[in-house]
């Protein structure tokens, strides 16, 4: 399986992403296996695979795969779906929904392009401060849950699936010097859960679950500020290949001695970790081998690609 490693897919695509789709095409033309991966949260991520004729199963994201979120038939979460207490009062005001219950306002609830679809809804105290955030997925089920604290920031996060469980969470915490920090778990996998300290060491679990399916993997990283450092603290063996899509130097007068590219200078100076590196143009390859040796494989792929 060829995995090409990306941080998100949106509607707006850079030349990346256009490269990326391009490149799974052809591979689906010839009959090799291969599909896009992303690790970013993203409620619309199917509309937006709709919208650039992706499959489904062309595209693993992060949390689909922890959430068992990637194949869900589509069941818009409709405002008639959705309860509120029969003593509550309830006003319009285009695509929200106050809702007061004694005089103290319960909850808005926001709807999808002055649609009856529910995106999410924002629950308050007596004292009229936030504290919950309900979310749906537009294929029709909730899919996560913020918790705020007194202050109105985000204290905890529960990313769900379509079975109703609860499947990840990010919880906020504030260090001795109160700097937040990250911490991820991931539940109900495997039989246990697993925790980790930031977005990169959990990117770089889901990476080798990625690759603990009996097959000779080979991921190619497209985007190496995002998604370089999982894959290089990677716990199971597989190919690493580098793909350059523009210059990877910032003073392309000087190619030997230039500062570098600040989206790939943490790549190249771990060179002797990939296991090949794309270059778009066969000057760009010459000019990677003269400034890094021979030792990684090299090879020309035209842009777009």
């Amino acid at each position: 399986m060829y995995y090409f490693l990306n941080d998100n897919m949106q509607f707006s695509k850079s030349g990346i992403e256009h490269a990326e789709i391009n490149r799974l095409n052809l591979f689906k033309q010839h009959g090799v296996a291969a599909k896009i991966v992303t690790r970013m949260f993203a409620m619309n991520l199917h509309d937006v695979l709709d919208d650039a004729h992706i499959d489904d199963a062309d595209l693993i994201n992060m949390f689909d795969y922890f959430c068992g979120s990637q194949h869900v038939e589509r069941r818009p979460f409709k405002l008639s779906d959705f309860d509120v207490p029969a003593d509550a009062i309830k006003t319009r005001k285009e695509n929200h929904i106050q809702v007061m219950q004694r005089g103290k306002l319960l909850m808005i609830i926001y709807l999808r392009n002055d649609q009856d679809e529910i995106s999410n809804v924002q629950y308050f105290d007596i004292n009229g401060k936030t504290i919950k955030m309900v979310w749906w997925d537009t294929r029709g089920f909730k899919c996560l849950e913020q918790l705020f604290d007194w202050d109105g920031k985000i204290a905890q996060e529960a990313y769900f699936g379509p079975d109703g469980l609860i499947h990840v969470e990010k919880l906020h915490y504030l260090n001795h010097v109160g700097k937040e920090r990250l911490t991820w778990r991931v539940v109900n996998y495997r039989g246990t859960s697993w925790t980790f300290s930031g977005m990169n060491n959990l990117t770089r679990f889901f990476y080798d679950e990625l690759n603990r399916n009996d097959e000779k993997n080979v991921y190619i990283c497209d985007r190496t500020v995002e998604c370089a450092w999982a894959l290089f603290n990677m716990e199971t063996p597989t190919k690493k290949v580098l793909h350059l899509h523009n210059n990877h130097v910032g003073d392309a007068s000087d190619m030997l001695h230039s500062t570098l590219n600040n989206n790939y200078a943490h790549a190249l100076n771990n060179w002797n970790l990939w296991d090949g590196v794309i270059s778009a143009t066969p000057s760009q390859t010459k000019d990677v081998q003269a400034r890094f040796g021979t030792d990684v494989p090299a090879f020309t792929i035209p842009v777009g690609m």
